[in-house]
């Protein structure tokens, strides 16, 4: 009797629509012979939202190089000034999808094929004070040439600035916490993934790639020699992940061009140790 009243339960198990704006789920309990309904029914409790974090390399000295893109608050009124690029997700869109838009509506730029991932979910009850709105945030990570910002929401177009010289308290929202989230993130990754390639053009020297990881990890791996640097990838170029293509047509400063390089590995490679830098 007790397995059959059991089974009897779990094949009651429905879910009920018909509540407007609303999902609800009534599990219909056996009790002493009768049949009891509770329902549950689900509710919005918060705005999704997301916010990219856009990194790039520029061309600069080794401390500014790698930067971040910040857009104007378009309010006027707004005490903070700068933000993240960052749109309402749709309710058919993806999160990918609303990031992607969330740049093009912000800065007019097309980001269908540029490097995006997925960093966390911010959603303190008080980070809007219009609402509760929780963020879906975002890394982007690309390449500098042929960007062409525009303004869209006001006169001043979104501005790439530096990430040693970050306005922190510009900053609207809880986006200072979403942007250190992101930086480390960026920081850690390039040691043990092959992230950073997305941030070079596509044909450069290990001069280059030396500059790069100096402008996100630390300064003083541009001591280390282009030979050192070619050392630790070689397993890349044997694997064919970095191809090369040529030397340089003309030596930068003294010495010999160096070899071009082209990087044909997976978004998702990873190194099998870490970078010592």
């Amino acid at each position: 009797m007790a397995g059959q009243q059991q089974t009897h339960f779990l094949s009651n198990l429905v879910g009920i629509s018909g509540h407007a704006g609303a999902i609800v789920f009534a599990p219909q309990e056996y009790n002493a012979g009768m049949l009891s309904v509770r329902e549950h029914v689900l509710t919005p409790t918060a705005t999704l939202a997301v916010d990219v974090v856009v990194f790039t390399l520029r061309p600069d000295t080794v401390e500014r190089a790698w930067q971040v893109l910040l857009v104007p608050r378009p309010d006027p009124w707004s005490i903070s000034r700068r933000a993240l690029p960052g749109v309402l997700v749709d309710e058919d869109e993806t999160f990918d999808e609303a990031a992607r838009r969330a740049l093009l509506v912000k800065t007019g730029i097309d980001a269908r094929d540029w490097y995006l991932e997925q960093l966390a979910t911010f959603g303190s009850p008080t980070r809007d004070s219009r609402g509760r709105v929780a963020s879906i945030s975002h890394i982007a990570l690309i390449q500098s040439d042929n960007i062409k910002i525009h303004p869209v929401e006001t006169d001043s177009p979104a501005e790439w600035c530096p990430v040693t010289a970050i306005p922190w308290s510009d900053l609207a929202f809880d986006h200072a916490a979403i942007l250190r989230e992101a930086i480390n993130r960026v920081r850690g990754k390039v040691r043990y993934a092959w992230v950073l390639f997305q941030l070079l053009p596509p044909i450069f020297t290990m001069s280059d790639l030396r500059a790069a990881y100096a402008a996100i990890r630390d300064p003083s791996v541009l001591n280390m020699s282009t030979s050192n640097v070619r050392k630790l990838f070689r397993r890349l170029i044997d694997d064919q992940a970095l191809v090369a293509v040529g030397k340089r047509a003309e030596a930068r400063g003294r010495g010999r061009p160096g070899d071009l390089f082209r990087f044909d590995g997976p978004l998702t490679g990873t190194w099998d140790r870490e970078l010592p830098w």
